[in-house]
């Protein structure tokens, strides 16, 4: 008989892997079935990050979960025990239980998967001393999956199911208190500039405008420079400049060659080779070039490919300078990464200028919620709200907002039973950038 549970194998240089992994009597066979969004709240997740970009950002995400899909039920179908399975997509395994040796779970949250339900963390040593591990997502039973992993006397660590906590006390002075109705009442019957007391400003910019977003920019924008640092320093950047036409050509020889100890991206065989060249008028220089599967024996004539300007710069015609190389597109996407950075960075800056701005200088109006509804994603534990509202006045473009935090949602569907309308402070220049300051309270 066999069973089938969902794995999330993390890749801190790379895309994430998403298998599902089928349990035979013998063996684990993992399918590749998607990556970085592997199912709804990852995607949603994603989206959300993306900003400005979110509808690029959307399209993708709908493009993969429909490939998933796919992929998953031709798996489902297809008999795994064939050399298909395996030829199907490189990344996909067969795993014997038999060369399982230890098996470690925990239950912890992964800031992987940020507020996604996971059902915890599997690491499984293997008798060659190699090491996997794969974040249960989703709500999947992990004692059940540990017990289906090895032969009887496998070694496993696996906590016990925690205790509920009990409930915590609540201080008697709440950390940033906010403003009540009266304060807000205060507030919107000034005219603009507003004086805007500091917890509305702060409730403001927790729902719309969340110091996380400066802090994803920071982050990426600090290893995104540092990644193209490492990158130079690599030497990464030379074949794009031999590549551009700069090449000035020797003849030189191979010195030595070797075998090394690490695959390229697809999984071949990459040697180095060792030469020898003199630049016309120069002195004998040394080098080393890189391909994948051999191409020269010792001994051999060829042709050197090297900067003018930099002999040190130099490969065999036809090989690469570093031992992963890189394709042009792959660089652009690599130099592009720090303005994303930056971009992200700059974006959510100026959100929480644009909050400040609406509550001090946004033009006094009202709506009414034409609907709430709820949305299959959840965040931070609690389900996701899209909320319609339309502010009155001929002719006004409907506002749509989203929120999951329980006291926002329960007041729009109190105004949505009610009818009554909220107040709202939007740009005149561009109605549908709007707060709703009554939701804060």
């Amino acid at each position: 008989m066999t069973s089938t549970f969902y794995a999330l194998q993390p890749r801190w240089l790379g895309s994430d892997r998403y298998f599902k992994i089928y349990v035979t009597e013998q063996e684990l066979r993992g399918g590749l079935i998607g990556g970085q969004f592997y199912d709804e709240d990852a995607a949603y997740r994603m989206v959300q990050s993306a900003q400005i970009f979110a509808p690029l950002v959307q399209r993708w995400a709908d493009r993969s979960l429909r490939q998933l899909r796919q992929r998953e039920l031709e798996y489902d179908q297809m008999d795994l025990a064939s050399a298909e399975f395996l030829q199907r997509d490189r990344r996909n395994f067969r795993l014997a239980k038999a060369d399982i040796v230890e098996v470690r779970a925990d239950r912890k949250k992964r800031v992987w998967t940020g507020h996604s339900d996971i059902a915890g963390t599997l690491r499984l040593r293997l008798r060659d001393g190699s090491k996997r591990e794969w974040i249960i997502v989703g709500e999947q039973n992990l004692e059940g999956i540990v017990s289906q992993l090895g032969p009887a006397g496998l070694q496993v660590v696996l906590p016990p199911v925690p205790a509920a906590p009990l409930p915590a006390t609540p201080p008697a002075t709440p950390p940033h208190p906010t403003p009540g109705d009266d304060v807000l009442a205060e507030m919107l019957a000034t005219p603009p500039p507003r004086k805007v007391p500091p917890g509305l400003l702060r409730a403001a910019r927790r729902q719309d405008a969340s110091f996380g977003l400066i802090l994803v920019g920071l982050i990426h924008t600090v290893m995104a420079f540092g990644f193209v640092g490492y990158l130079a320093y690599q030497g990464m950047f030379h074949d794009w400049e031999l590549n551009g036409g700069q090449a000035a050509h020797a003849a030189g020889r191979v010195d030595a060659v070797h075998k090394t100890d690490r695959p390229d991206r697809g999984g071949g065989v990459i040697y180095s080779y060792d030469f020898t060249f003199r630049p016309p008028g120069g002195a004998e220089r040394q080098g080393r070039a890189f391909t994948t599967g051999e191409r020269w024996t010792v001994g051999a004539s060829v042709d050197i490919e090297y900067l003018a300007t930099a002999p040190a710069v130099a490969r065999i015609a036809g090989s690469r300078t570093t031992r992963v190389g890189f394709r042009g597109q792959d660089m652009a996407l690599n130099l592009a990464l720090p303005p994303l950075g930056l971009l992200i960075l700059a974006y959510g800056l100026w959100g929480r200028r644009r909050v400040r701005w609406l509550l001090e200088s946004g033009t006094l109006g009202e709506a009414v919620v034409e609907a709430v509804k709820p949305l299959p994603q959840k965040f931070r534990g609690h389900r996701l709200h899209k909320i319609t509202l339309r502010r009155i006045g001929a002719g006004a473009p409907p506002i749509v907002t989203q929120r999951y935090q329980p006291k926002a949602v329960a007041f729009y569907q109190a105004r949505l039973a009610s009818k009554q309308p909220v107040f709202m402070l939007f740009d005149p220049a561009q109605p549908k950038r709007a707060l709703f300051p009554e939701a804060l309270v």
